[in-house]
C-alpha cells in the first residue's frame, strides 16, 4: 500500500522550489532516470523526485530501493538531513561528484529558513509599498488597523474590509472597517463556529468563500453581514497572537471573485502584522499594568521589601516605605531612598549583631545561596526593640550588565514573639492551675467522673473511688457497666443503660439531682446524687462528660426519721383532732341535744381552729411528699365536670358564710375526660376554689374550662386565649381549667412569688384569711406531676384574679353534663334528720380501738341511717364479719395486735367475707397500698359526715345489706 506524501521535515515555499536546481543537475550528470530527496530517518517516503528530461519537480511518491540505487547522505554542519539517492545507478556513477552534489543539497536544505524569509520579504515589500508603510510608522493602534484595512482593500480590490477580535468571553471588537454601506454589523453578536469569524476561529486558518447564498454549503442566514452588504465572495485570514486566532482581517466583494493564492498570501501578511501591533498595543498595555502593579504590590507588601546592590555599597535599587520607619528625616516622612548606599541611610547599628548581619550579607552574595535568621533582635533609637524574620535571595542576570543583586524581605514579629513568650507563660501558668486543680480534685469531699466521648469512665478522684468503692474498671463493655458499678435506681431497679446521667450527658442533656443507690462491693449501700454535663471543644462538639456525686445517705436516713416523725406526729395530733372535730360537728347537728346561742358560736369556733389545724398538717404531710418524691399518682379516667360539681356542693356553706356566689361553667361545656388521680385533682379543684372564696368576701367565682390544641405542658398554654372555642375533640390534646374571682386581685409583684412556700401576699384580706402558705405550692406540684402546669393573671389590685391549670386529656372519653342548680345562693340545705327518722339502709361493721373515734364513726353513720355494729380488736372483726355479714366494714389500721392490713387479708381468704366491701378509715395516707391489699375505699381521718356517707353509700351498691346489728351500749 502506497503511504500518504508527507514533507514535514522538509521546507516549503521558495527553499522547496529552489531544490529543483541542483537535483536536476545531479540527475543530468549521472544520466539517471529518476533522482530522490528522502527522509534521514531511513523513512521510505520521498520528498522530490526529478527526472532527467523534466524542467519542474516531480510529485513525491513513495520510494522503494533497489539492488542497484546509490544513496549518500545530505549533511549540514555534520548533521544529517537527508539522503540524496540514485535509482537503479549505471556501475560508473563517480560517487565523489553524488556527494559534492549532496554537499550543495545540505547547503539548500541548511538555509531553508533564510530562503523564505527573503522570498517573504519580497512580498513583504511589495505590499508595503502598495499599503504606504503603515506599519513603520509611529501612530495610535486604531489609525494603524484603519490604514491597514483600507490599504489592503485597496491593493486587492475589494469592495468592504473590516478587522475585528474576539474575546474569550465572544465578545467581538471591530477596531477598523472601511467600504461598508449599511450597519447590519451592529446587530448581529459573534456566533461560535458560524459566520466568518465563527469559522475563522474554528479552522485556525484562511477561509475562502465563494457563492455566499447560492452555495448549498454558504447559507445567507449563517452570513447576515454579508447578505446585507450583497457581499458574494470572501476572503478571511485569522489574526494570530501565539498560536491562537484572536480574530480575523476579512475582504468581501459584492460579485464573484476567484481569490488567488498571492491574495491569500498578502492579506496573511497584513493580518499577521495586525496582530503584531494588536500584540504589542497590549503588551505595552499590560507591561504598563504590570509596572504599575508589582509598584503597588511591593509598596504595600506586609512588611519591609528591598532589593540592594552588590557590596561594599550596597546600594538601594527598590524599597518600600515599611524601611522608612526606622531611617532619620527626610526618609523616615516617606522620602525615597532608592539610589543610595547602606552607609547613605545607616542607621547606626554597629553592635555586635548588625556586624554579624553584614556578614551573613556578604556570604549570602558571594555564594548564591539564600539564607533566613528568625527573631532577630533590632534596638532602633525610632521603634524601640523589635524581633524580626528576615529572608535575604540572592538574584542573577539582572539588568544590561547582568549583574547581582540581593532581595531582603523582613516581617515585623514582634506580636509573634511576644505572644510566644506570654503563651509560654501561660502555659506555665496552665500547668500550675492544672496541678492545683488536679490537687483540689483529689481532695474534693463530693465524687468526680470523667467520662470520654464513648461513655467510658477514664477519671475518677478519691472521693468518687470511696462512693463507688471501686475505680475505673477496665475493658467493660457498655452493657455491663450499671452491674459493675452495682448502679441502681431509688427503687432498687439495676439502671437502664440509656438512663444512665454520664450517656444521657453525652447527648447534650444536662442532668442535674438524679438519685442513685450503690450497692458497693464489702461495704454498705450508698444512696449518691448525681450532677452531669457534656465536655465540648471549642467547636462545640461534646467529647466527653464529667459527673459529680455527693452521698445523701445520711440526708435521705434524716429525710426518713422526718417522715416517720411527721407520720407519729400525724398520727398523734389526727386522732385527738378526729374526735374533736367529730364531737364538734356531731354536736353543733344537735344529736346530744340543743345548744345555747353562746354554746353554739363557742363550739363553731372550737370546730374552725381543729379544721384550720388539720389542714396545716395535711398541709405539712404533702409538701413532705412531693420534697421527697414519694407522693405516688393513682391514674385512671377522670370526669373534672363531675368532680368539681361534687366539690362545689362540699364547700356550698363556706361560699354562703362568706357571701360568695359560685358559678360552675363546666356542665355548659363539652369536655373530654382527662387522665389523672382523681383524689389529687379533687385537691386541686377545691384549694383553688376555698382560695378564690377566701379573698372573694361578697363578690363572684367562676369555675370554667376550655379544650386546647397544645400540649399540656406547651409555654404557649398561658399565652392564649382563656375561652376560646374548643376545637374539634379529635385534635385537643389538653383541657384547661380556670377558677376566676372578682376579689382582691394580685399585683405583678405578687405573681412572681405567690407559688413560694409560706408566701402570704401582703393585703389586708389576706392576713384576715389566715393560712401557712402552702396550698398554691402543693397545687402547682400536684398539677406538674400531672404533666401539666399552672399559671395566674390578674388585673392588678382590687381587680380579681384567675388562677388556671392545664391536663392531658384522653381522646375520645367524653365527661357526663351534671343536672342541678349551679350557683351557690340556689342550694339548698338537706334537712337534718335524726337517726330515729331515717329508714335502715344496712348494717356496717364498725373495727376503731379508740372509744372515741368508735363513737364519732357510729353516731356519723347512724345519723345517715346506717345501722351500726363495733369491734376493738382484729380477732373480735373477724368473728362479727362471720356472724354478722355486714353490708360493709370501716376498718381502721393500727389496731391492737393485729393491725388492719392482717384483718383485711383474713376477710379476703373467707369465702363468706371475701366479697363484702371494705372502707379504711385511718390516720396514715396509704391509699395506693390499700387498694393493693384489696381495700374498696380509703378516708383519712378525721372525718366529713358527708364525704364517709357518699363513701359508704357507694359501698352499698357494691354489696349485699347484712343482718341485724345490735350495739354495745357501754364501748
Amino acid at each position: 500500500m502506497r503511504p500518504e506524501f508527507n514533507r514535514a521535515w522538509m521546507p516549503t515555499g521558495a527553499a522547496y522550489t529552489g531544490l529543483h536546481s541542483p537535483i536536476a543537475a545531479v540527475a543530468h550528470a549521472v544520466k539517471a532516470g529518476q533522482v530522490c530527496l528522502v527522509s534521514s530517518d531511513g523513512s521510505p517516503e520521498c520528498v522530490t523526485l526529478v527526472a532527467s528530461d523534466e524542467v519542474e519537480p516531480g510529485e513525491g511518491k513513495a520510494y522503494v530501493s533497489g539492488e542497484n540505487d546509490v544513496s549518500v547522505p545530505v549533511c549540514y554542519r555534520d548533521r544529517e538531513l537527508a539522503r540524496l539517492v540514485v535509482v537503479d545507478a549505471r556501475a560508473d556513477v563517480n560517487r565523489d561528484s553524488l556527494v559534492a552534489f549532496a554537499r550543495a543539497v545540505g547547503y539548500l536544505l541548511g538555509h531553508a529558513e533564510d530562503i523564505n524569509e527573503a522570498q517573504y520579504a519580497v512580498e513583504e515589500t511589495r505590499v508595503l509599498r502598495e499599503i504606504g508603510l503603515q506599519f513603520g510608522a509611529p501612530t495610535e493602534l486604531s489609525h494603524l488597523l484603519d490604514s491597514v484595512v483600507k490599504g489592503v482593500r485597496r491593493v486587492l480590490g475589494a469592495d468592504y474590509a473590516n478587522l475585528t477580535t474576539v474575546d474569550e468571553d465572544g465578545t467581538r471588537q471591530w477596531l477598523a472597517m472601511d467600504g461598508y454601506c449599511t450597519d447590519a454589523y451592529k446587530q448581529f453578536a459573534y456566533r461560535k463556529g458560524i459566520g466568518t469569524t465563527g469559522r475563522i476561529m474554528k479552522e485556525r486558518g484562511p477561509v475562502l468563500l465563494e457563492g455566499i447564498g447560492t452555495s448549498p454549503d454558504l447559507p445567507a442566514a449563517e452570513f447576515p453581514v454579508h447578505t446585507a452588504e450583497g457581499g458574494v465572495s470572501v476572503l478571511a485570514v485569522p489574526l494570530m497572537m501565539k498560536g491562537t486566532p484572536i480574530g480575523a482581517l476579512t475582504l468581501g466583494s459584492r460579485s464573484p471573485r476567484h481569490w488567488k493564492p498571492n491574495d491569500v498570501q498578502l492579506a496573511s501578511v497584513v493580518a499577521n502584522g495586525a496582530a503584531i501591533a494588536i500584540d504589542q498595543s497590549r503588551a505595552s498595555k499590560a507591561e504598563r499594568t504590570q509596572r504599575a502593579f508589582l509598584e503597588k504590590v511591593i509598596e504595600n507588601f506586609p512588611g519591609v521589601l528591598m532589593v540592594l546592590g552588590p557590596p561594599p555599597d550596597w546600594r538601594v535599587v527598590v524599597a518600600n516605605s515599611q524601611f522608612n520607619k526606622f531611617l532619620p528625616e527626610p526618609y523616615r516622612s516617606g522620602g525615597s531612598i532608592a539610589g543610595l548606599t547602606a552607609k547613605e541611610i545607616s542607621t547606626g547599628d554597629h553592635s555586635e549583631q548588625g556586624r554579624a548581619m553584614t556578614q551573613l550579607l556578604e556570604r549570602v552574595f558571594e555564594t548564591g545561596e539564600p539564607v533566613s535568621f528568625e527573631q532577630f533582635q533590632s534596638e532602633n533609637a525610632f521603634v524601640g526593640t523589635t524581633y524580626w524574620n528576615w529572608v535575604a535571595v540572592p538574584i542573577d542576570n539582572v539588568g544590561e550588565q547582568g549583574e547581582r543583586v540581593l532581595m531582603l524581605i523582613a516581617h515585623d514579629i514582634t506580636e509573634s514573639v511576644t505572644a510566644r513568650r506570654n503563651q509560654e507563660r501561660s502555659a506555665e501558668l496552665a500547668r500550675a492551675r492544672a496541678a492545683e486543680l488536679d490537687t483540689v480534685i483529689s481532695h474534693m469531699a463530693d465524687g468526680m467522673a470523667i467520662f470520654d466521648e464513648h461513655g467510658e469512665l477514664v477519671r475518677i478522684n478519691p472521693a468518687g473511688v470511696e462512693l463507688l468503692g471501686q475505680g475505673v474498671v477496665k475493658g467493660s463493655l457498655p452493657q455491663q457497666r450499671p452491674e459493675q458499678y452495682g448502679l441502681y435506681t431509688a427503687t432498687g431497679e439495676l439502671f437502664e443503660l440509656k438512663q444512665l446521667p454520664s450517656l444521657r450527658a453525652l447527648k447534650g442533656e444536662i442532668v442535674t439531682g438524679e438519685i442513685m443507690l450503690v450497692r458497693r462491693p464489702d461495704r454498705e449501700d450508698a444512696i449518691i446524687r448525681v450532677s452531669c454535663s457534656p465536655l465540648t471543644d471549642p467547636e462545640g462538639h461534646i467529647n466527653g462528660a464529667v459527673a459529680v456525686f455527693h452521698d445523701i445517705t445520711q440526708d435521705k436516713m434524716v429525710e426518713r426519721l422526718k417522715d416517720e416523725f411527721l407520720s407519729i406526729v400525724s398520727h398523734e395530733v389526727r386522732t385527738p383532732l378526729t374526735a374533736i372535730i367529730g364531737y364538734s360537728d356531731l354536736m353543733l347537728r344537735g344529736v346530744h341535744g340543743s345548744l345555747a346561742e353562746r354554746q353554739g358560736k363557742v363550739l363553731k369556733s372550737v370546730r374552725a381552729n381543729a379544721g384550720r389545724l388539720l389542714r396545716l398538717i395535711n398541709d405539712l404531710l404533702d409538701v413532705s411528699k412531693l420534697e421527697s418524691g414519694s407522693m405516688q399518682l393513682n391514674s385512671d379516667l377522670a370526669d373534672i365536670a363531675a368532680l368539681t360539681t361534687t366539690i362545689l356542693a362540699q364547700i356550698r356553706i363556706v361560699a354562703s358564710n362568706n357571701g360568695v356566689e359560685v358559678h360552675n361553667l363546666l356542665p355548659d361545656r363539652r369536655l373530654n375526660k382527662v387522665i389523672g388521680d382523681e383524689q389529687k385533682l379533687q385537691q386541686i379543684i377545691e384549694n383553688l376554689v376555698t382560695n378564690a372564696i377566701k379573698f372573694t368576701p361578697g363578690g363572684t367565682v367562676t369555675v370554667d374550662a376550655y379544650l386546647s390544641l397544645l400540649a399540656p405542658n406547651d409555654p404557649a398554654l398561658c399565652e392564649q386565649e382563656p375561652f376560646a372555642e374548643p376545637p374539634p375533640d379529635s385534635d385537643a390534646r389538653s383541657l384547661v381549667v380556670s377558677v376566676r374571682d372578682s376579689g382582691a386581685g394580685l399585683e405583678q409583684g405578687q405573681l412572681e412569688h405567690i407559688w413560694d412556700r409560706f408566701y402570704q401576699a401582703d393585703t389586708s384580706v389576706k392576713r384576715r384569711s389566715g393560712g401557712a402558705g402552702l396550698g398554691l405550692t402543693i397545687v402547682r406540684s400536684l398539677v406538674e406531676l400531672h404533666g401539666g402546669q399552672i399559671w395566674a393573671t390578674s388585673g392588678g389590685e382590687g381587680k380579681g384574679s384567675t388562677f388556671s391549670f392545664s391536663l392531658p386529656i384522653a381522646p375520645g372519653e367524653f365527661a357526663s353534663r351534671p343536672k342541678g342548680n349551679r350557683t351557690s345562693p340556689g342550694w339548698r340545705r338537706d334537712q337534718e334528720r335524726t337517726h330515729e327518722q331515717r329508714p335502715a339502709i344496712g348494717t356496717v361493721l364498725v373495727v376503731e380501738d379508740d372509744a372515741d373515734q368508735r363513737e364519732i364513726i357510729c353516731e356519723m353513720l347512724e345519723l345517715e341511717g346506717f345501722e351500726v355494729a363495733m369491734a376493738e380488736t382484729g380477732e373480735e372483726a373477724v368473728e362479727m364479719a362471720l356472724e354478722l355479714q355486714p353490708s360493709a366494714i370501716a376498718l381502721d389500721v393500727i389496731l391492737p395486735r393485729q393491725d388492719g392490713w392482717q384483718v383485711l387479708q383474713q376477710l379476703r381468704s373467707h369465702s363468706t367475707t371475701k366479697d363484702i366491701p371494705v372502707l379504711i378509715i385511718s390516720v396514715v395516707d396509704q391509699a395506693e397500698f390499700g387498694k393493693k391489699m384489696g381495700a374498696d375505699g380509703y378516708l383519712l381521718k378525721p372525718l366529713d359526715s358527708g364525704i364517709l356517707r357518699t363513701a359508704m353509700r357507694r359501698l352499698m351498691q357494691t354489696g349485699r345489706k347484712g343482718g341485724p346489728a345490735t350495739r354495745d351500749k357501754s364501748a
